[in-house]
């Protein structure tokens, strides 16, 4: 956590209005250490926080305006009468966020939303796959919460992993037990970037079972390695032009579970249900749904199992071996990948790091990388140098320090 992106926002804030903040939030990004597009079909994901995250100080209003101002720079204004919100500039991609949020706020608990000044700043590269839109979400949805005295309504989530899962059904418009469902982001997501931002331990990696949550095993990292993350300069936008590819992925999965329920008269409701139940590959006569319904059998059941035992027992032969399947079945399985993020991983290992993956929705983003902690600065410049040389024209690449970071948390809003 840093510290001066509160103070970087409460600036921001005082420019807003003179009335002084009185709720304070730091959400995290988070890493999607395995566990593709597992986590909205009920599979095993093995995820950490980051130290890099996102800081929201807020203050409530006395109408119903709401205003954002996001790194000093980009506001967003709407009122709300309607249960709806209309955007200052619809250029910013952003913007989408804070008015799902607001809407599923003021559907589901209307006349209590107030008005707010709020103001953001955040050191997590946007669209970078850290997944920066979710815990921009979570930051909206607690803020606006405290403010107007939402946490003290019996239907609020009461624990950690239920904000998580309402979070979640938020961004893709599900309903959340008694809180009906609104119109979403449009994408068909989880709760895996929710689950990780909200569940974190400090210093550890977690593996957690989705739909419904449940905390496997946590597990740190190898003494003397550290992560890298290196951002690839491709925007991985869920909201944007990757959002038809990210939900064709999504689309398989659901595609397989329906086909399999047909063939066996069943009604599992998700695939993990339906690979309990003895669902394989074979029983799938569409190659395509076969396929996937594969990826999802090998990254969840087998994959994430086995990195997380390696990684308890400091076996990084073993953790490094199931990342690199994993990563093959994103690009043969998934089709998830560019010709950047594959670039990363090959260039992470050309340049010693122990394991590498894309992570993320794909079709952009970031890719990290485990390496030697003594050697990590020329592992990084090694890294970055190889991928500016075959992409130059990416000046948004770089290459982030990470370390495994808390869950969100309400801060002193002093």
């Amino acid at each position: 956590m840093n510290p001066q992106l509160f103070t970087v926002a409460r600036a921001s804030l005082s420019r807003l209005t003179a009335v002084a903040s009185t709720s304070a939030w730091w959400v995290p990004g988070r890493i999607e250490v395995l566990g593709k597009h597992t986590d909205y079909a009920g599979g095993r994901v093995l995820t950490c926080a980051t130290n890099l995250g996102l800081a929201i100080v807020g203050a409530r209003r006395e109408d119903d305006l709401i205003r954002v101002v996001s790194n000093s720079e980009e506001v967003w204004c709407g009122a709300s009468a309607l249960h709806s919100s209309t955007p200052l500039s619809s250029t910013l991609g952003w913007t989408i966020y804070v008015e799902t949020v607001v809407a599923r706020l003021r559907g589901n608990f209307p006349g209590k939303v107030h008005g707010a000044d709020l103001a953001l700043a955040s050191d997590v590269p946007r669209a970078s796959g850290m997944s920066s839109s979710s815990a921009l979400i979570i930051a909206l949805t607690a803020t606006l919460a405290e403010l107007n005295g939402l946490d003290l309504d019996p239907r609020w989530p009461s624990t950690a992993t239920d904000l998580a899962g309402y979070a979640a059904c938020i961004e893709n418009g599900n309903d959340f037990g008694a809180l009906a469902g609104h119109t979403g982001v449009g994408t068909i997501g989880g709760a895996m970037d929710h689950t990780a931002i909200c569940g974190a331990e400090k210093g550890m990696l977690t593996c957690w079972s989705l739909a419904p949550t449940i905390r496997v095993s946590d597990v740190r990292l190898p003494p003397g390695t550290k992560l890298l993350i290196a951002v690839s300069g491709v925007m991985a936008e869920k909201t944007g032009a990757a959002r038809i590819a990210y939900n064709q992925v999504a689309g398989r999965a659901h595609a397989a579970l329906a086909a399999w329920n047909l063939h066996t008269q069943r009604r599992d409701r998700t695939l993990a249900e339906a690979v309990n139940a003895g669902a394989r590959p074979d029983d799938l006569s569409d190659h395509d749904l076969a396929v996937r319904l594969e990826q999802f059998i090998r990254e969840s059941t087998v994959l994430v199992p086995i990195a997380t035992r390696a990684l308890a027992v400091g076996d990084i032969a073993s953790f490094a071996d199931a990342v690199a399947e994993s990563q093959a079945l994103a690009t043969t399985h998934l089709r998830n990948q560019i010709p950047e993020t594959s670039a990363l991983v090959a260039y992470a290992l050309k340049a010693g790091a122990y394991a590498a993956s894309a992570f993320g929705a794909g079709f952009g983003g970031a890719v990290w990388a485990l390496v030697d902690e003594a050697h990590i600065e020329t592992y990084a410049t090694r890294w970055l140098d190889c991928y500016r040389l075959t992409f130059p024209h990416h000046r948004g690449s770089s290459i982030l320090r990470v370390d495994p970071g808390s869950s969100a948390q309400r801060i002193d809003s002093g």
